[in-house]
């Protein structure tokens, strides 16, 4: 190394150690003697309030169906509709023929006859009574639904959707009584879904299925794609409970079935001969079998909708002012005002660090033995920003939206550590509104409030692990749409706090 530069670094080293000893005062030394930075805490009362939540938009895959009611909330109904998807360019099997000259074979049916037509309700789980006796009936969607049906159009995702446009009680498919676990299933059948799968199933008319079939042959163009099969062949199906209170299924698909007599064939397309026939061992005639076959089902690339109606009980909820609710699925959601204009005063020449703020649930123990839980997670979203937070199918940034689950080990809370950035963020954002609108009217100030609140919503997640990290990522967050209920601390005449640390210059 160059001896200059080697003496250099001797000098300033040597500078700094007559200096200071201490090198954890270095930097502080050189600021003004008049620059003192603080860390202090302020407290700030927050008001809470229980809001019906009217409608949420419900992206699931999962319908929802049945009644169940309870003694504090009163009952709720769940149905839903769904279209049924139709693969690409999808064709019946053709009538089998052989050609003797060349000893080609085509088509494997028997006939044009279809011999059964069947709607199957598919549903892993339930809420309620398992044993609860229950009653579903299905119909046709109508005309209307065709006319006004849009794939784009988000409104026929929100559960306050008016369904009764949308069939007619004339074209009732079928109608069957049921309950969630079948008891006459062997318990080692239903081990596994493999074997067995929870179902409701609908033997419909053989002349519909019929119809389909003929179509299928005569205009192949309605069975293009799943929007020409849905205007012109089959709209969808509207399920409904209409018996039965304590139970609310899981829907997980819809499927139609068909019933065709095939000809069973080898390899080369030909029919296979029945080896033997009776017990003298005289061949047989052709071999022959019923096939039944999903032919359409319920899927995610096409609407389903789910509709959810709670009673007026719900009401009595909302007006009790010592403490807050939250229910779902679409039923009540907290409101919380934070006092921004009394934070930006106080501490307009300081820095926010951190805003902590805890919601905690009563402890709820039921005496029913089909009681709801508590919310297992919420979402913490200003009000104007929910509709396009789920419409757009977004997940938590921690800035201007937050997730946590809830916590029984710590006295039953739900604890958001440091919602800062949105605190700061509303607050810059009110000030840049005032300065554009230049006069601040009371209905302005109104709207502000309202469309700045805080909304605590029960919500369900589902994430994967980040291989490289090792950290949970978020995939989706959607609206809870099963039944769940928590009774808050707080409300109108019981304030909570918030606690807030902040830096000051001195």
């Amino acid at each position: 190394m160059n001896s200059k530069i080697f003496g250099a670094f001797i000098f300033i080293a040597l500078f700094f150690v007559g200096c200071d000893d201490n090198t954890g005062s270095i930097g502080w030394d050189i600021m003004p003697s008049h620059d003192v930075m603080k860390s202090n805490t302020a407290i700030y009362n927050v008001t809470t309030s229980s809001v019906r939540a009217d409608s949420v938009y419900a992206r699931s895959s999962k319908g929802y169906i049945g009644r169940y009611s309870d003694p504090n909330f009163g009952y709720y109904e769940a149905s839903f509709l769904t279209e049924m998807n139709c693969l690409d360019n999808y064709r019946f099997p053709d009538v089998y023929s052989y050609d003797e000259a060349t000893g080609k074979a085509s088509g494997i049916l028997v006939d044009d006859s279809v011999r059964n037509f069947q709607m199957t309700v598919y549903y892993s789980s339930w809420f309620g009574d398992p044993l609860n006796a229950c009653r579903m009936s299905a119909y046709q969607l109508n005309d209307k639904w065709v006319e006004e049906r849009d794939p784009k159009n988000r409104n026929f995702r929100y559960t306050n959707i008016d369904v009764d446009k949308y069939y007619d009680k004339e074209d009732l498919l079928g109608t069957i009584a049921y309950t969630a676990y079948d008891a006459t299933v062997p318990a080692e059948q239903r081990a596994s879904l493999a074997t067995y799968y929870p179902n409701v199933t609908f033997q419909l008319k053989q002349e519909d299925g019929q119809r389909i079939f003929d179509l299928n042959k005569t205009h192949p163009e309605y069975f293009k794609n799943s929007e020409e099969f849905i205007k012109h062949v089959f709209p969808g199906v509207y399920l409904k409970s209409d018996l039965g209170d304590g139970t609310i299924l899981y829907v997980d698909r819809v499927d139609l079935s068909m019933s065709l007599m095939v000809h069973y064939t080898d390899d080369n397309g030909v029919k296979l001969v029945k080896k033997v026939t009776d017990d003298s061992g005289v061949a047989g005639s052709d071999s022959i079998g019923l096939s039944t076959q999903v032919v359409f089902a319920s899927t995610k690339e096409v609407i389903q909708a789910n509709k959810f109606t709670n009673s007026a009980k719900l009401n009595e909820k909302l007006a009790e002012t010592n403490n807050t609710y939250i229910k779902s699925p679409a039923g009540i959601f907290t409101a919380i005002d934070i006092p921004y204009d009394q934070i930006a005063t106080d501490l307009k020449n300081d820095t926010i660090n951190s805003v902590n703020l805890v919601l905690t649930n009563y402890d709820q123990k039921s005496e029913y033995d089909f009681s709801m839980s508590v919310p297992g997670a919420v979402l913490l979203i200003r009000a104007k920003d929910v509709k396009d937070f789920f419409e757009g199918a977004h997940v938590t940034d921690s800035q201007l939206s937050y997730y946590v689950e809830h916590s029984a080990t710590s006295n039953n809370t739900y604890t958001f550590s440091n919602i800062a950035r949105l605190v700061t963020t509303t607050i810059k954002e009110k000030e840049q509104a005032k300065a554009t609108a230049g006069t601040w009217t009371d209905e302005m100030e109104a709207k502000w409030k309202e469309d700045n609140k805080l909304l605590l919503i029960p919500v369900t997640a589902s994430f994967h692990t980040d291989s490289y990290y090792n950290t949970k990522v978020m995939d989706t967050l959607e609206h809870n749409l099963e039944p769940t209920y928590a009774k808050l601390i707080g409300g109108p005449d019981n304030p909570l706090t918030i606690k807030i640390t902040y830096t000051t210059f001195e």
